[in-house]
């Protein structure tokens, strides 16, 4: 594949590469080549000065497609350095035939020198034709605007599970969705990501992790349609909940007081500490008295916030018990909720308390 004339720096397959470079994705098995056929593609000279850039063009991404067997195929990507100030653009490219004879298309996509590394800008798909052994098709409807879309961002990012812990083979779900874009055009997201592989030991110590950043880019964005997650590492800390009630027994209309003590046994001082504690039916919320932090009785949740290694935090919520029912029992139950850190054991991470109506 030949690009004319070429001068700029190449942000095709990485950023720092400054050679041309081939990325043929899914390419179709050999058995389904009938044969190679030539195609040039040659952009309007007016696709030069359509829009501004934040960036120079630096290069530009040819993608050969066709729905071989139901399935649409890759069978031919290239991205190659082009010369941003010459008034057209034209490559030569062999690219397999399909067997079925299926028709192709070819998209077209321009590469920013802008900040961000490789961010497509603009790009353009033609319409499906036929390709033939030996023959040179031009492909000329092709129209490529050099400018950013708006509003096209990743949005709506989720990553499972939400809270930190410790998991084996798990499989991470991104969700991403951009802005309706133009006719013609649709928007392919790629992640980066940091490969590493992180040990925690019995004790809780993690070695192994690779802080960093991953991103989500909108392919055909500019360089601030991204989503950023952080890669970062956590703390580790068995944290320890205990719930007590007094009196255990109570009648109509006593009070019931119910006190919460939390532990950070480390080895790591936490932070984002939560408690939820919701009373049950046949109890009425008098007050309560938390000794770090604050208890919210709507929710039933106590924000405990930071909590260093060997130290506690303490809650008193006291309540009236309104329920005319006798030979009954009020199961209060608590349970951490919220916790910055890897938790070492879960089993302590609920405690409860029964309160007998006699």
């Amino acid at each position: 594949m030949t690009f004319r004339p070429f001068a700029a720096l190449l942000l095709g397959c990485t950023a720092a590469a400054l050679t041309s470079c081939v990325d043929r994705g899914a390419p179709l098995a050999p058995e389904s080549m009938e044969g190679i056929a030539r195609l040039a593609i040659i952009p309007a000279p007016a696709a030069a000065t359509q829009l501004p850039l934040p960036g120079p063009i630096a290069g530009i991404r040819v993608t050969v497609k066709a729905p071989v067997g139901g399935v649409d195929s890759v069978l031919y990507r290239a991205t190659e350095p082009v010369d941003p100030a010459a008034p057209q653009w034209a490559l030569d490219a062999a690219v397999p035939i399909p067997l079925g004879g299926e028709p192709v298309t070819v998209a077209v996509e321009l590469l920013s020198g802008a900040t961000g590394a490789d961010v497509v800008e603009w790009s353009g798909a033609s319409r499906p034709f036929q390709l033939r052994e030996d023959q040179v098709v031009r492909v000329t409807d092709i129209v490529l605007y050099r400018g950013p879309l708006d509003n096209l961002a990743v949005t709506g990012l989720t990553v499972s599970p939400a809270r930190a812990q410790v998991f084996e083979n798990r499989t991470l779900v991104l969700t991403a969705a951009a802005a309706p874009l133009p006719a013609g055009l649709t928007p392919r997201f790629y992640w980066t990501a940091l490969d590493s592989t992180a040990m925690v030991d019995g004790s809780g110590i993690v070695t192994g992790l690779i802080p960093g950043v991953a991103r989500v880019v909108a392919e055909a964005g500019s360089a601030a349609d991204t989503a950023v997650l952080s890669v970062v590492p956590l703390p580790t800390a068995d944290v320890d909940l205990v719930k007590r009630a007094a009196p255990a027994s109570a009648q109509f209309g006593a009070v019931v007081t119910y006190d919460l003590v939390v532990t950070n046994f480390g080895p790591d001082a936490i932070t984002g500490l939560a408690v939820t504690d919701v009373l049950p039916a046949g109890l009425t919320f008098q007050g309560a008295k938390p000794g770090v932090g604050t208890y919210d009785p709507a929710t039933g949740v106590w924000t405990v916030g930071a909590l260093g290694v060997d130290f506690i935090a303490s809650l008193s919520i006291t309540a009236v018990v309104t329920t005319p029912q006798v030979g009954i029992t009020l199961t209060n139950q608590a349970w951490i909720s919220a916790l910055d850190a890897v938790d070492l054991n879960a089993q302590n991470d609920t405690s409860r308390a029964v309160v007998t109506i006699p």
